[in-house]
C-alpha cells in the first residue's frame, strides 16, 4: 500500500514539475551538463525543449553516471514520455503474448530456477507482471545501455519509444496501454488500441471533422488500411482491426498503420495548403 501511494505521489510530482520546465529537474540537470553547462543554468533549455523526445532520452542515458536499473529506466520513461510502465504492469496492460522471446524466457527461467521450455514454466513466467520480468532480466542478463533497455522494453511491453517520439508533430493522437501518449487539440487522426493492443481503431478527430471535408482523405485511407486488414464502419466513421490470434498486433503492423496515416495526412495537407 505504501509503495503504491509513493508511486502515485512521485508520478504527480513529476507531472507537476514538468509543467514549469518541459522535463523534471533530474532530467534537466543531466541534459544541461551534457551541453557543457551548469545543471542549474537555463541557457540551453530552449534547445533541449526542441529536441525529439527520443534524443532527450538517449542523451540522458549517455550522460548520466547512474547505473541503469529497471526502476531508473521506468522513472526516466515516465519523466520524458509520460508513459507509466509501472501502472501498465500493475493494470495487466502491455503486449499480450503467449510467450516472450527465447532470450527473455531463458533469463527469467534461470533467475527463478525453473526448467526451460516446459509448459508450466511458460505459464508461470507469463503470469508475472511485466515490471518484475524486466527487473529479473536486468539482474540476470547484460542490459547496460539504453539501446539494450529499449530492446527489452519492446520485447516485454511491446512499446517502441522511437515510434512514439516520431508522432510528436505528426498530427496523430495515440491512445495505447490505457494511456494517451500523444494528443493535441489540432491532431487530425486518432490511433486507439484496446486492452493488450489486441485491437486497433483509427478515426478522424472532432477537430478534423469540423474544419475539413474528410471524404477525400477517408477515400484514400480506405484502400491503404483495408489492405492491412482493417474494416471500415460508415456509421462510426472509423477503421477497425482485431488480431484473431488473441495476441497483440505486431509492432510492424502498428508501424504500417502509422505509415498509411502519415502518407495520407501529408498529401491532404499539401493539397489543401495547410
Amino acid at each position: 500500500m505504501y509503495s503504491k501511494c509513493f508511486h502515485l505521489l512521485t508520478r504527480s510530482l513529476i507531472i507537476h514539475i514538468s509543467r514549469e520546465t518541459k522535463y523534471p529537474p533530474h532530467i534537466m540537470h543531466v541534459l544541461r551538463k551534457s551541453m557543457g553547462h551548469s545543471p542549474f543554468s537555463p541557457k540551453k533549455d530552449r534547445m533541449i525543449y526542441s529536441m525529439p523526445k527520443i534524443d532527450v532520452f538517449h542523451s540522458f542515458f549517455q550522460t548520466t553516471s547512474l547505473q541503469i536499473t529497471g526502476s531508473l529506466f521506468r522513472k526516466v520513461v515516465l519523466s520524458i514520455f509520460g508513459l507509466d510502465l509501472l501502472a501498465i504492469s500493475n493494470d495487466g496492460e502491455g503486449a499480450k503474448l503467449t510467450s516472450y522471446p527465447n532470450e527473455i524466457m531463458e533469463l527469467v527461467s534461470e533467475a527463478l530456477n525453473l526448467p526451460n521450455h516446459s509448459s508450466d514454466t511458460i505459464s508461470k513466467i507469463m503470469s508475472i507482471r511485466k515490471a518484475k520480468i524486466m527487473d529479473l532480466c536486468i539482474k540476470q542478463g547484460n542490459f547496460h545501455t539504453y539501446t539494450d533497455m529499449n530492446d527489452l522494453l519492446k520485447a516485454i511491453y511491446g512499446i517502441n519509444l522511437q515510434g512514439i517520439s516520431s508522432l510528436e508533430h505528426a498530427k496523430i493522437s495515440l491512445f495505447t496501454k490505457n494511456q494517451w501518449l500523444v494528443k493535441s487539440d489540432t491532431d487530425l487522426f486518432v490511433v486507439y488500441t484496446g486492452k493488450g493492443d489486441v485491437d486497433v481503431k483509427v478515426y478522424p478527430t472532432p477537430y478534423f471533422r469540423q474544419k475539413f471535408n474528410t471524404e477525400e482523405i477517408l477515400f484514400n485511407l480506405k484502400e491503404e488500411l483495408t489492405t492491412l486488414g482493417y474494416t471500415y464502419d460508415n456509421l462510426k466513421i472509423e477503421f477497425y482491426y482485431k488480431n484473431q490470434t488473441g495476441e497483440s498486433v505486431p509492432n510492424l503492423f502498428k508501424e504500417e498503420t502509422i505509415g498509411c496515416l502519415r502518407k495520407s495526412i501529408t498529401y491532404f495537407l499539401s493539397k489543401n495548403n495547410t
